[in-house]
């Protein structure tokens, strides 16, 4: 049974710190509805409380300041685990030098008596916005580390040795295997480590094919792959699976039974194609009730492969919006919840797209869109010009050197009701565009050659004729530097890959409130 979802957000954490003839009674009223709120009746006890619990935000509520208030943040400020703690004076109405000195110590503002309940509760969200807020940055540099850590190992693990050790490690039980004074138990044992050693190598390149994909280097070589044959192929690999659910599975092309003699061909990968259906189809085996069954239905239209994988179940309204997420999961405690979001890294590999309609009605049902060739090069410059709709005159231009990225973002624009989309990719191409073009919107990657982001932001800002069109930085550099000159220069909005259709629709939605098409 799907467990329920939390909905109830812990509440943040304010430490008071007062002196004894101090009456903070209406302080800790007004915030307790919002805060949890901890005493401390003066800075030797704060420290004490501040060490073995650091709270989200400090209010030194002091009637000498000079004495205890500011030696209390000087302490607080110079410990590197409480450092980043917003510090709020509340002090009698004083000396600006007083307040200076207060804010030299550290402290992040300073709050005059008598209070306002609304002005304190304002101040203090804003503090906690601004923390939480760099609180993020923080994480995304670490992650970003930890991405090139990640990197560095994965490209050692993908080098020739690492590989030539595991092979020669497989081949060592083959090799004793052929030995015929060999008993059936040694002969058993054998088979198993080298078993073993496949299911390693395999996994491992998995794992690398999958950073791959995140990192956006994987080489993609589409063939003819036949989905027929990889589709029974599942089937049987996961018959315990359907008995034990008594779950039903059939095969359909253009709405006819597939038998197994029939073939459905389209460009692709075989591992990818076998690692995508797994994934989607062991999602609707688990989604099913005893004695339903699961579909998957294939197409060819309109230039493209359509591949649908339903099931009687319904996606938990609680997921939807992060369905396609890593860690995404509902009611699967010792389950990882990547399925869907490898799913979705590997459709977008192919330069396909993949959703999901989910109602008590009709189930779920998976749809995945893939292009029936694939060209070796790309246009530079395309249009929409094809795809007319009554928002034709708001004119996008996606400027990014990576291919896979340049067609996803266009992807997610045209889901959204946008079709005149321009893809350039360099900065430098842009600048020549908007030379003699207009546009309604900028969307840039940072990282390209030739002329970066940020220097791309700036020429358009510094530009009397384009300083006013806006200008959304879409990348995987979370760098605070990068992020605080992105701001500086006056970007809209500031998008860390990877992320999600429903990302770049919110981010948009704040660009444009009264500009977007009538169903966005």
């Amino acid at each position: 049974m799907a467990m329920k979802l939390q909905s109830h957000k812990p509440k943040r954490n304010i430490m008071i710190v007062y002196e004894r003839d101090i009456n903070i009674d209406f302080v800790v009223d007004s915030l307790n509805e919002e805060y949890e709120t901890k005493l401390a009746l003066n800075g030797k006890k704060a420290i004490e409380e501040i060490t073995i619990c650091p709270p989200d935000l400090i209010l030194l509520y002091m009637k000498n300041p000079e004495k205890n208030g500011r030696e209390l943040c000087r302490r607080l400020k110079a410990n590197e685990c409480t450092m980043e703690i917003p510090i709020l004076f509340v002090a009698e109405k004083g000396e600006e030098n007083d307040m200076a000195r207060g804010f030299v110590m550290g402290a992040e503002d300073y709050i005059h008596e008598p209070v306002s309940a609304s002005i304190l509760k304002a101040r203090i969200r804003t503090h906690l916005y601004v923390k939480n807020a760099r609180d993020q940055l923080f994480m995304q540099s670490m992650l970003q580390e930890e991405n090139v850590r990640l990197k560095a190992l994965l490209e050692k693990l993908s080098g020739d040795e690492v590989q030539t050790g595991l092979n020669d490690l497989m081949e060592v039980p083959r090799l004793l295997s052929k030995d015929d004074n060999l008993t059936d138990r040694q002969k058993q044992i054998l088979k198993k480590a080298e078993s073993s050693g496949s299911r390693v190598m395999e996994k491992l390149n998995k794992s690398i094919d999958l950073y791959k994909m995140e990192d956006q280097t994987y080489e993609f070589n589409p063939v003819p792959i036949d989905l027929i044959k990889i589709l029974y192929q599942i089937k049987r690999d996961i018959r315990n699976m359907l008995m034990a659910g008594n779950v039903g599975f059939s095969i359909s092309i253009a709405g006819i039974p597939a038998a197994m003699t029939d073939s459905f061909e389209i460009p692709g990968e075989k591992t990818l194609f076998y690692t995508l259906l797994l994934n989607l189809i062991k999602n609707a085996v688990e989604a099913s009730y005893d004695g339903n069954k699961v579909t998957i239905a294939l197409e060819h239209k309109n230039k493209e492969n359509i591949i649908l994988v339903h099931n009687r179940g319904i996606i938990p309204k609680e997921i939807r919006d992060s369905f396609f997420e890593k860690n995404s999961t509902y009611g699967k405690e010792k389950r990882e919840g990547i399925g869907t979001y490898v799913a979705q890294l590997i459709v977008l590999t192919m330069g396909g797209k993949i959703s999901f309609t989910s109602d008590d009605e009709k189930g779920t049902t998976l749809v995945v869109r893939l292009p029936n060739q694939y060209s070796t090069a790309e246009p530079v410059q395309e249009i929409g010009d094809d795809e007319k709709n009554s928002n034709d005159s708001f004119r996008i231009l996606v400027v990014d050197d990576y291919a896979m990225m340049r067609r996803l973002i266009a992807g997610f624009l045209k889901d959204l009701g946008y079709r005149n989309i321009i893809k350039l990719d360099s900065a430098v191409e842009a600048v020549k565009y908007l030379e003699t073009e207009k546009v309604s919107l900028i969307i840039s990657d940072y990282d390209m050659p030739g002329l970066n982001g940020i220097e791309f932001l700036q020429h358009v800002k510094e530009d009397g004729a384009l300083c006013k069109i806006p200008f959304v930085m879409v990348t995987g550099r979370s760098d605070q530097h990068i992020v605080s000159s992105a701001l500086s220069l006056g970007v809209a909005q500031y998008i860390v890959k990877p992320f999600t259709a429903t990302i770049l629709e919110k981010k948009l939605r704040k660009v444009f409130e009264c500009r977007l098409p009538a169903d966005f």
